[in-house]
């Protein structure tokens, strides 16, 4: 999810984990969490996936104001004890389609849920595409429990923010032809644009970190849009605009 967000409406995790996450990169996705308080249990069941885990993501999904269903019940690790509450999400998110043109996008690279793998550089989100990255560190969010071995009940999960070597641009269309955007560690990144997105008929203003980069009208292009077709093959993500920008320049 946190690598290619885009290509859902929703996700479900189930009894999930993780030590290492970008979470403001799912921003226009919706995440259920669904957890039971006995997925971890004295002399059954280690805390692999422990109620914290979850409990944790609901707390800092919550701070970053990102759009999600946390879904508590008294079981254990099991889906069989999850399937009502599975069913709740799916009755109440039985409208929610993908969309496109999400006007607030995350992109940070690399991401994932291990910091030593199942973390991958990521190229692009929606309407956005990283052309090239600079060296630095972007601050992540981290998971880590006190590496305690054996004593069930002297466990503990700690969440730390961190600093890593990566790179991450976040955009917002703010409307009347405006995109702002704000970059970390970033060369260049190129802006997909849709009628639905902008006014065509006017020019565009992208400002890049508190300043105007690009100011220039825009029209539709077959070319363009074949060519935002080939970066994920993915009819659902066709953007027949775009305005490529160089960030030191």
């Amino acid at each position: 999810m946190q690598r290619q967000p885009d290509r859902f409406a929703a996700v479900v995790a189930n009894a999930g984990s993780w030590t290492l996450a970008h979470w403001p990169a799912i921003r226009g996705t919706r995440l259920c969490i669904v957890h039971g308080v006995h997925d971890a249990r004295p002399k059954l069941r280690w805390h692999y996936t422990d109620i914290e885990f979850a409990r944790q993501t609901d707390r800092l999904l919550n701070e970053y104001g990102l759009d999600h269903a946390y879904l508590e019940h008294q079981g254990e690790h099991a889906v069989l004890f999850a399937r009502d509450k599975i069913a709740e999400f799916f009755v109440s998110g039985r409208e929610l389609r993908r969309d496109p043109f999400y006007p607030h996008v995350t992109l940070a690279s690399p991401t994932g849920f291990r910091p030593d793998y199942y973390c991958s550089s990521v190229e692009h989100n929606r309407w956005l595409t990283l052309d090239e990255a600079t060296d630095g560190e972007i601050e992540y969010d981290e998971l880590i429990d006190n590496g305690v071995e054996g004593d069930f009940d002297a466990w503990r999960l700690e969440h730390r923010r961190g600093r890593r070597p990566g790179a991450s641009i976040d955009a917002l269309n703010v409307g009347g032809n405006v995109i702002e955007v704000t970059t970390r560690n970033v060369a260049r990144f190129t802006v997909w644009l849709h009628p639905r997105m902008v006014d065509v008929g006017k020019p565009v203003t992208v400002l890049v970190n508190g300043e105007s980069r690009c100011v220039a009208s825009v029209q539709p292009s077959l070319a363009t849009a074949l060519e935002s077709y080939r970066r994920r093959r993915d009819w659902g993500l066709i953007y027949p605009m775009k305005a490529a920008i160089a960030v030191n320049q």
